[in-house]
């Protein structure tokens, strides 16, 4: 959660910024790049706090390498679905932030 967490403020800040577009690909790049090095590099090394009970760096390092297919597939995912509902996940946040009052008009 916290990982998800970190990808969503970060994403927040560089919008705010005006470093990150609504654009369908500028989300794809983001959420792809967020996912595999923001994610992945928190959950391997997570792993291994969660499972050994002695940290090394070789399983640090080796978590790196065993994790790093599966956080390609996450990052490909994460693309492959953004690329098709960015638009409407937009639309719905925009309504949102409208009806509760979280921006003006």
């Amino acid at each position: 959660m916290f990982a998800f967490g970190i990808i969503g403020f970060l994403g927040g800040i560089l919008f705010k910024k005006g470093m990150l577009g609504k654009t369908k690909i500028a989300l794809c790049i983001f959420g792809g790049l967020a996912t595999f090095v923001i994610y992945g590099g928190i959950m391997n090394p997570a792993t291994v706090v969660m499972g050994q009970a002695k940290l090394t760096l070789d399983a640090v390092v080796s978590s790196y390498i065993v994790g790093a297919p599966l956080d390609l597939i996450h990052a490909l995912s994460t693309i492959f679905f953004l690329w098709f509902i960015a638009e409407p996940m937009i639309d719905k946040l925009e309504r949102v932030k409208v009806k509760y009052g979280l921006i003006e008009r």
